[in-house]
């Protein structure tokens, strides 16, 4: 995701901080949840998200949770006034490497 501004990278990570929250408490099928900021660009975020499978942990699990169906629309208007561009892929896992350790 970049963004036009630090104004709007604040307001994104203030917008979505609810949904993570919800996600790690109530959604045990969301392997990861996380923002991360470029260390290159100030303006550009990535969003990692893991499900255990797609179909129930991400389309029904997770896509009807209250604050996800809460936070969509505010994303939406950011993207429609062209005050973030977002572009990315879906991928599958294939079980080589890890993604999180627990130190």
């Amino acid at each position: 995701m970049r963004f036009k501004s630090e104004k709007y990278v604040q307001q994104f990570l203030s917008d979505v901080e609810p949904v993570c929250n919800y996600v790690k408490s109530k959604e045990p099928t969301t392997l990861a949840y996380e923002v991360l900021k470029s260390d290159k660009d100030p303006l550009m975020l990535t969003f990692i998200e893991r499900y255990t499978d797609k179909d129930e942990a991400y389309l029904k699990i997770h896509k009807s949770g209250e604050p996800f169906l809460e936070f969509r629309p505010k994303l939406k208007a950011m993207q429609d006034d062209g005050n973030v561009e977002i572009t990315g892929e879906s991928y599958m896992d294939t079980m080589v490497g890890f993604g999180d350790r627990v130190v």
